[in-house]
């Protein structure tokens, strides 16, 4: 059966002004909305799932810049990386909810990144050059830290593909933090970027320096296939560095960094075309042939 990662659409251009991006950094999917982590404006944009038309701003309080984020049900959660706090606005009206500190691993910070939430803890993954990365647990409603544990840095080796979401989610599960079996937000790797995200069927990997995005079998870690190229064209991607699935409709929707888009892909399964029968050329002459063949549609 022929995979084909089909384009369904994009939306963005660089600027300052609503549906426009200077540094593009988290994206997530949840309900109507696209949540765009836009943090050289220093703000959230929100936007619908279907036109791509803009919904909202948010903006983080004591002029905070977001970084990575999350959503569920109720909230988006926003990590902020000048004030170190974490930000819970309601998804209801875009308003803060409440703010807290997270923990960085080490006193010259790094980046902190949204693993998972649920209705009992926040995930978060603390990485900074050179170090090992931490996972730090938080109580949802107290906001208190709830324990903190020692990541693998094989775990973030951007060259092993098949070990960021599946050592991560095995450590969860074996820990019983929380029940979380199937943790669907994003974490990232050793680049900075949260080049990974999953549904129930595929992990995605968006791999920046190679323009392009690549597809591996959730249960057996099977490579399925790469999809993109460089380039400005539809499909094609300059340095795509985030990556959120809808889970409604298993599109992928791809931060396209360098071209300040996001684009959207769907996976179209079908028969391979049939190759023609019966190919006969005829010289006709100077240096053109005349092809012939059965039509085989």
């Amino acid at each position: 059966m022929a995979r084909i990662w089909n384009f369904v659409g994009k939306f963005g251009s660089a600027g300052s002004g609503n549906g426009q991006f200077n540094t593009l950094c988290a994206i997530q999917v949840s309900g109507s909305y696209i949540y765009v982590s836009d943090r050289g404006n220093a703000r959230i944009q929100v936007f619908n799932k279907t036109t791509y038309s803009h919904v909202a701003n948010i903006s983080l309080p004591n002029s905070g810049i977001p970084y990575d984020l999350d959503v569920d049900s109720t909230y988006i959660y926003v990590t902020d990386t000048v004030n170190k706090k974490m930000h819970i606005f309601k998804i209801q009206d875009f308003s803060l909810h409440a703010s807290f500190t997270i923990r960085e691993y080490t006193s010259t910070g790094g980046i902190v990144t949204v693993f998972c939430v649920s209705n009992a803890y926040i995930y978060t993954v603390s990485r900074s050059w050179g170090n090992e990365p931490y996972m730090y647990i938080y109580n949802q409603g107290t906001y208190t830290q709830a324990n903190y544990y020692s990541l693998s840095v094989a775990a973030f080796n951007w060259h092993d593909m098949n070990l960021p979401y599946k050592e991560i989610e095995a450590y969860v599960t074996a820990n019983t933090m929380a029940g979380i079996s199937t943790p669907l937000g994003n974490i990232g790797i050793n680049d900075g970027f949260n080049a990974v995200a999953m549904d129930s069927n595929y992990i995605y990997i968006a791999r920046p320096y190679a323009n392009l995005i690549a597809v591996y079998n959730r249960s057996t870690l099977a490579f399925c296939e790469n999809f993109g190229s460089g380039g400005i064209n539809n499909g094609q991607f300059n340095t795509p560095t985030f990556i959120a699935v809808d889970l409604s409709t298993s599109r992928i929707f791809v931060v396209d960094s360098n071209n300040n888009r996001i684009q959207e892909f769907e996976l179209v399964i079908g028969e391979a075309p049939a190759a023609p029968s019966g190919l006969t050329a005829n010289d006709i002459g100077g240096r053109s042939v005349q092809l012939n063949w059965v039509d085989n549609s």
